[in-house]
């Protein structure tokens, strides 16, 4: 029962986490959350991926 929790513990941790995106020296420059939204490394939303195709954000301005 034991190995089971500790499985299910390890399944879900995996999952909770982002990918990462790295420099060429393995810096952290951005994470790829598991809703397919991108963001840089200061956490901000740059883009989003859709189908597997990467989408740039588009920033909307009010214009009166």
């Amino acid at each position: 029962m034991k190995k089971i929790i500790l499985l299910l513990m390890v399944l879900c941790f995996g999952l909770t986490y982002s990918q990462t995106i790295q420099s060429k020296n393995h810096a952290t420059t951005g994470y790829v959350k598991p809703d397919g939204t991108i963001q840089d490394k200061n956490h901000a939303t740059v883009g989003y991926i859709k189908n597997g195709t990467p989408l740039r954000k588009v920033l909307r301005t009010n214009t009166l």
